[in-house]
């Protein structure tokens, strides 16, 4: 059970006569009913392309509304931010911290994320790309010319990278979660520490 000791609780009613609805803050509202486990937060290991924005080569000839053009072009790539992008990522900072991990190469992720988060970029932790991947060797099912990478999330626990703000042993497999819309790349990681989707 949450502390509730020193909170000031709001009446759905107001205390006129008239009866009238007094205004309540939604957000005020669930930040009293959170409970506080700790007083790090966990960290939230975002994908990009799939989950926050969706991307087409220009060439590609895929069939998109007359009425949608794409929020980005970077290179030659047609960015599109997926819907609802904003409020999630904002849900996101707001409990979490948020480093960004993609399979791309960095000419194409800087631009995505500037698509996808705006001003919002400088909250993030950090950003890894294609470089920070491990390299398996093998090809995608879907297209035979696309390497196949994964995502090592002890990379992230180890501190392999000098970019990142926090020391070794900062997060590990019990405060770190890795969402990706390709479940492959979790394929070394420890058991729940990602969720992925099944491409369609």
């Amino acid at each position: 059970m949450a502390d509730i000791s020193g909170k000031k609780w709001v009446s759905a009613t107001s205390d006129d006569d008239d009866g009238g609805s007094a205004s309540v803050d939604i957000e005020e509202l669930l930040e009293l009913e959170r409970p506080t486990i700790s007083d790090s937060k966990k960290l939230l290991v975002l994908d990009l392309n799939g989950l926050l924005v969706h991307t087409f080569k220009k060439s590609k000839k895929v069939q998109i509304p007359n009425s949608r053009g794409p929020d980005a072009i970077v290179g030659n790539k047609q960015v599109f931010k997926r819907p609802f992008c904003d409020d999630f990522v904002r849900f996101c900072f707001q409990r979490f911290d948020v480093g960004i991990w993609s399979s791309n190469i960095m000419r194409y992720v800087d631009g995505a994320i500037d698509c996808a988060l705006g001003e919002m970029r400088s909250r993030l932790m950090f950003i890894w790309d294609q470089s920070n991947c491990t390299e398996t060797g093998l090809k995608t099912i879907d297209d035979p010319k696309k390497p196949l990478y994964l995502k090592e999330l002890k990379k992230i626990w180890d501190n392999e990278s000098s970019d990142l703000p926090w020391s070794k042993g900062r997060y590990s497999s019990s405060n770190t979660l890795l969402i990706d819309d390709t479940p492959h790349k979790a394929l070394l990681n420890p058991p729940n520490t990602a969720i992925g989707g099944a491409r369609g």
